[in-house]
């Protein structure tokens, strides 16, 4: 289900991959500091916007290479663990939830389902994209001698990826639990309905 709020959470993971490609960039490019940035003051509204929509772009896409990607792992891990949480949801099943949750379901309920959703990919997105700002700084900071503090970094932002892994998969468990809840007792709501009539 991708809620019209969505695109904050994306547009979050999104920026953080655009920092890494900006330090890419600048160790491709030989910058050694960030002083280049004072001639772009008179462009700061523009750059702010350009910004946001190649967050929003890099958001989209890279949650979507990684579903593609990850999804044959957590099948994988899935049946290795025998642990149903890490299981890839069958689409038609998803689908179908999310048709009754919709459809019978209340407002207050749909907003639930939402926000439990939008979490969950916001964390699960950052797992990624906060290393990858890491390494890539890591790597500029390492050209331009400055080591020690690439390596705090690099360190801070893999225990960030860590810690997000941990909470993006409770946070998965927690959507799941309630949306499987929520369609229990909308479809014996539903059958108790019908038996009435």
């Amino acid at each position: 289900m991708i809620s019209f709020s969505l695109w904050t959470e994306v547009t979050i993971s999104g920026f953080f991959y655009l920092v890494g490609v900006f330090f890419i960039i600048l160790n491709l490019a030989g910058v050694k500091d960030f002083a280049f940035l004072s001639g772009l003051k008179d462009y700061v509204t523009l750059l702010a916007v350009f910004t946001l929509f190649i967050s929003y772009l890099f958001g989209v896409l890279t949650l979507r290479m990684l579903q593609i990607l990850l999804s044959p792992i957590s099948q994988s891990l899935a049946k290795l663990l025998k642990n149903k949480d890490l299981a890839v949801i069958d689409r038609d099943v998803a689908a179908e939830h999310n048709v009754i949750i919709f459809q019978y379901g209340s407002e207050r309920l749909q907003r639930e389902v939402d926000l439990q959703f939008s979490l969950y990919v916001m964390f699960s997105s950052l797992i990624f994209s906060i290393p990858f700002v890491g390494l890539t700084s890591y790597l500029w900071l390492a050209k331009i001698h400055l080591t020690l503090l690439g390596q705090a970094v690099l360190i801070t932002s893999f225990a960030f990826g860590i810690v997000f892994l941990i909470i993006g998969y409770r946070q998965r468990k927690n959507h799941n639990r309630l949306k499987d809840k929520a369609v229990k007792h909308l479809q014996d709501t539903i059958k108790k309905q019908m038996a009435k009539r």
